[in-house]
């Protein structure tokens, strides 16, 4: 069985789990019924459908990469500015094998966890106004994130200099290198996608859904994200902190008006097509 057969056998269970427990403890009593879930089953298309659209956006910005040279290579201006020695500090203070684990598998699930955690949440609660502001948000990170992985090639931290004390804990593991491979290259590192994001959903947590435990369980993620990129040997903090910037941005620009507008139209043609395939 080939690695990669064997980082899809548990991780996509342990996905599952992730979204199903997590739904389960940040949902208050009351806050999901029966006419909440129908009227979000009823929104949910058009939103699912620009999701997809970033996932194929992702997959063929990686196809562009694996075939062509797209870009500059700006590693070197990163290393001028911030150096490794903070890293490798890190990765020395931590050497335990079963914390390694523990950080890589939180760093692969709990991301794209809280990518599929969310829409679901807000569907069955309802709450259009703020499946709205997430989704057009997570287009808006990965509009921005596909340019900059395209024309500004920033190396992993481990990769960087030749000869570099970073420890590529995350890599050294076929299992998860594949996992990674599917849907990341070694140069998308500026910003950090994996911080905009998980910092874009605590905001939208904090500021628009504000229910307590869901601000409690964005906020670890966003943590723990922000602490495993940089200890794994992926992420520069200069990338990081881009990332959060970028992530502060989505959440305003996911309410611009020409931004609504134009993916409002997206959603509302999909759910009237859905609608109307139903009725048929």
């Amino acid at each position: 069985m080939t690695p990669l057969m064997i980082g899809l056998l548990w991780y996509f269970p342990t996905l599952f789990a992730f979204v199903v427990l997590g739904i389960i403890l940040i949902t208050r009593k009351g806050e999901i019924t029966k006419e909440s879930a129908l009227k979000g089953a009823k929104m949910a298309p058009g939103y699912a459908f620009l999701l997809v659209l970033v996932l194929l956006s992702v997959k063929a910005e990686n196809v562009i990469q694996d075939r062509y040279h797209t870009g500059g290579e700006y590693t070197h201006l990163i290393y001028s500015i911030e150096g490794n020695t903070h890293i490798v500090y890190l990765q020395n203070l931590i050497t335990n094998y079963y914390l390694l684990h523990t950080f890589s598998v939180i760093y692969l699930v709990t991301f794209l966890g809280i990518i599929v955690l969310t829409p679901i949440y807000l569907s069955l609660k309802g709450r259009e106004e703020t499946l709205q502001l997430y989704t057009f948000g997570i287009v808006v990170n990965y509009a921005i994130l596909v340019l900059f992985y395209l024309f500004f090639n920033v190396d992993v931290t481990s990769n960087y200099p030749p000869g570099t004390p970073v420890k590529p804990l995350l890599y050294q593991y076929p299992v998860y290198l594949e996992l990674v491979h599917l849907v990341d290259r070694p140069s998308d590192c500026f910003p950090s996608g994996h911080v905009a994001i998980t910092f874009f959903t605590f905001l939208v947590a904090l500021k628009s859904d504000r229910n307590p435990r869901y601000i409690a369980l964005t906020g670890a993620v966003f943590v723990l994200t922000f602490f495993t990129v940089l200890y794994l040997g992926i992420h520069w903090i200069l990338d990081s902190f881009s990332g959060m910037a970028l992530g502060y941005f989505a959440y305003y620009a996911a309410g611009w008006d020409p931004v609504k507008r134009r993916l409002k139209a997206v959603v509302d043609r999909v759910n009237s097509i859905v609608i109307n395939t139903e009725k048929t």
